[in-house]
């Protein structure tokens, strides 16, 4: 085939007579059984159009000693000048080839995985909301069940965003600049996990953190059942049903230069949710389609979630909180204990509603409260984002609606997320079983190979396991701040049971976000202008309690 016009690529001159070529140097070679035989090399610039500046071994002037005259060729005999190919060709050759092949072979590959895609979250840091109250049991290996279909219990919506992230492709030799957009494919969600086997519907398969005057750390262990783990030795996945990409509007960026904004997408988990006790959490989206020139490539990116993130309300008008006398107080007179027949969630910033019990279900919402008896109680579990900022979280806001005006005051709160993940996959290589203490781990990733598993507690307030994000829902004598912790000194009596409300509307699913509801009373716009304010500082990762501020 050489000089072929099928090949593209540019072959040695047929015959070394070619002025291409250029004589070398006269070499004496032993040859067994001949003696010495004297051999003249032939040099010749050998191109390279992807990288025509490499600097390959033995060049003689940029030129190489792929051929050689032999003894009878250079001095005439036997009728003329014979080519052959000596060793110190073969290994020129070789010198030449081998570096080429394998630089040539990671290209290949590096095409291949060129595909990248960057996945955020939203704007509230919000990427899936349950109502862990939701009826469902724990099987005998640790798998969450829903009780009304017998499937996996979990988050089965995830909402994110995304964009191409795949860099434009500069082809050697011409420098064209070859965009890689994406045209016409698929987009699928993929969640990889562990599981805290440990998990319980009430929450006591959790460390719980027991009040104690700071700085004490009081955290009960969870007792599990015979072989199930805090975190299962074997990573699993979900995935999600598949969305259709028409067009580039539909997966922007591939370009190169600034990337457009990403696009939100809402991914379908309910054929395989993701357990509620999922721990090591990670979600990758993928796309196969277009993607350039390519009309089957692939793209692929990964986000680190926080694990799933407890929220509980609950009615806790059998007291109410002075704040003259800076004490709380039981129920009575002005502030009597009440129904919660609803309640309004929101979170993130700007606050977006999240959830929503109607006043007009046949059940009541949050019970009657009595202290020692099971107060009614809402408990939610989220997926988070990392905070991209040191100390920056997320906020909370709960709008009860009592059966009786008036109701009692918005509570407001904020959370970074619990965190149950082993630093690169490891677990107590040492042999070592305590777990730490709560970590929270933060944004800074644990140091490569450290013993670290981390597994942040649930609050343990009133006697009973509510959640990271513990809401007691109030009267208060003013609108100003919270009251002291529900197990500060004076402590208020433990219940003894809750009661865990289900339904309700997750308006997280919604199609269109909304913005947070009015509360049944209507706030003054200082007090909205204060709630929005402190929103904002956590969401910038300044503590709006703090002095220093």
């Amino acid at each position: 085939m050489e000089g072929s016009a099928l090949l593209p690529f540019i072959s040695p001159p047929r015959l070394s007579s070619d002025p291409s070529f250029s004589d070398g140097m006269i070499r004496t070679q032993i040859v067994p059984g001949l003696g010495n035989v004297k051999v003249k090399g032939l040099l010749w610039r050998v191109p390279d159009a992807v990288a025509p500046n490499y600097d390959d071994p033995n060049l003689v002037n940029g030129k190489a000693p792929i051929v050689s005259y032999g003894q009878w060729g250079f001095f005439g005999a036997l009728g003329g000048k014979r080519r052959i190919l000596t060793l110190d060709n073969y290994n020129q050759m070789a010198d030449m080839l081998a570096p080429r092949a394998i630089a040539y072979s990671a290209g290949l590959i590096n095409y291949f995985f060129r595909g990248k895609l960057e996945i955020e979250p939203i704007d509230q840091r919000i990427f899936a909301v349950i109502n862990q109250g939701e009826p469902h049991t724990v099987n005998a290996e640790g798998y969450p069940i829903r009780i009304s279909n017998n499937k996996v219990f979990g988050f089965e919506k995830i909402r994110l965003k995304v964009r191409n992230l795949t860099d434009p492709i500069i082809e050697s030799g011409t420098n064209l600049n070859v965009p890689q957009r994406a045209g016409v494919g698929t987009l699928v969600a993929v969640a990889r996990y562990h599981r805290n086997a440990c998990y319980k519907p009430d929450l006591t398969g959790e460390r719980q953190y027991r009040y104690s005057p700071p700085p004490a750390l009081l955290v009960d262990e969870p007792t599990c059942a015979p072989n199930l783990p805090t975190r299962t030795a074997y990573q699993e996945i979900s995935v999600s049903a598949t969305l259709n990409i028409l067009s580039e509007a539909d997966l922007p960026g591939g370009s190169g230069g600034t990337s457009p904004a990403s696009v939100e997408k809402v991914f379908d988990f309910s054929a395989d949710p993701i357990p509620v006790n999922a721990t090591d959490l990670f979600i990758q989206v993928v796309y196969r389609g277009q993607l350039g020139d390519e009309t089957d490539g692939i793209a692929v990116g990964n986000y680190d979630l926080r694990e799933p993130t407890f929220y509980a309300g609950w009615n806790n008008t059998d007291y109410a909180y002075n704040e003259i006398t800076t004490s709380w107080q039981s129920a009575g007179g002005a502030f009597p204990a009440r129904v919660m027949q609803g309640i309004r969630t929101c979170a993130g910033f700007p606050s977006k509603w999240v959830y929503q019990y109607n006043t007009s279900d046949p059940q009541p919402g949050l019970g009657f409260p009595i202290a020692g008896d099971a107060p009614g109680v809402l408990r939610l579990a989220f997926l988070f984002g990392k905070p991209a900022l040191p100390n920056q979280r997320v906020s909370f806001r709960s709008y009860p609606i009592m059966s009786v005006a008036p109701s009692a005051q918005v509570r407001l709160g904020s959370t970074a997320g619990q965190s149950r993940q082993a630093s690169m996959e490891i677990y107590a290589p040492s042999g070592a079983s305590a777990l730490p203490l709560p970590s929270n781990c933060g944004i800074t990733p644990p140091a490569a190979g450290s013993n670290v598993w981390c597994f942040d507690p649930v609050f343990k307030r009133r006697g009973l396991a509510f959640g990271e994000m513990a809401h007691p829902l109030y009267y208060s004598t003013g609108a100003g701040n919270d009251g002291p912790d529900v197990d500060a000194p004076p402590a208020q009596i433990p219940f003894g049971s809750q009661i865990i409300r289900t339904g309700g509307t997750i308006r997280f699913d919604d199609v269109t976000l909304q913005n947070c509801p009015a509360g049944p009373a209507l706030l003054s716009p200082e007090k909205q202008r204060w709630i929005e304010l402190r929103e904002a500082a956590w969401d910038l990762g300044i503590d709006p309690d703090s002095r220093s501020n």
